[in-house]
């Protein structure tokens, strides 16, 4: 079977798709590693937090916005999974990519911008290898097992590290006016980005509970059966 970010074929598709997945997959693993790599090296050349955004801003920028496609591989058939899910997936990192960290540049100098995308990067090494590695065959144990084992540390870090960027960001939308719409207009209709990220911060905790509980069933099940599978 074939699996993407978005989930899983029903039946075998061609060899042109499965080429063009596995393809996709593999680019956007050497992607990641390169930002993580240029992250790492960031520390190395002597800099703090405060330059990390220069030294991976472009790159996460183009993979990040990438997975936009993900959303089209399920609309048209290429991999089975719910729509409305891969779009809540995806645009939340695109989210945080475009209308935060790089619209608002004050946030890309935050410590939190650092730990946002380290905990991104080695997540998508590990997605994207796994998907890549299942296309043509089963994808090794150590893969599946740091798949649904990382997530234990790298969950609560990415997304404290989010709702801090989304905060960092509060003060410069409301200074700034940002996207919002103000009545009267032709549309009647308003609306408050400043209040809005206000919202989305308050969602986050029930949020990354709900997810991390429903990872760690995830994990129990899956490694069970591959596990098994692997003996």
């Amino acid at each position: 079977s074939v699996k993407m970010a978005a989930g899983k074929t029903e039946r075998p598709p061609s060899a042109a798709v499965q080429f063009y997945l596995f393809l996709y997959n593999a680019v956007q693993t050497l992607g990641w590693s390169a930002i993580l790599v240029l992250l790492v090296k960031n520390f190395i050349d002597g800099n703090g937090f405060e330059s990390s955004y220069d030294y991976v801003g472009s790159l996460l920028f183009i993979f990040q916005n990438a997975a936009i496609l993900e959303i089209l591989h399920c609309m048209i058939g290429f991999v089975r999974a719910p729509v409305v899910t891969t779009i809540i997936q995806v645009f939340s990192r695109v989210f945080l990519t475009t209308a935060i960290a790089y619209s608002v540049p004050e946030t890309q100098t935050h410590w939190a911008f650092t730990t946002m995308v380290g905990a991104w990067s080695i997540t998508e090494i590990i997605r994207y290898s796994y998907y890549a590695a299942n296309i043509y065959s089963s994808p090794p144990y150590f893969l599946l097992w740091l798949r649904y084992t990382t997530f234990f540390i790298l969950y609560p870090i990415g997304a404290t590290s989010e709702a801090l960027m989304i905060i960092a960001a509060i003060p410069y939308v409301g200074e700034r006016d940002m996207w919002s719409i103000h009545m009267p207009n032709s549309i009647n209709f308003a609306f408050s980005f400043y209040y809005f990220l206000q919202l989305l911060v308050l969602i986050y905790p029930p949020g990354l509970f709900k997810m991390y509980t429903y990872m760690i069933g995830q994990r129990k099940r899956v490694l069970s059966a591959g596990k098994t599978k692997q003996e």
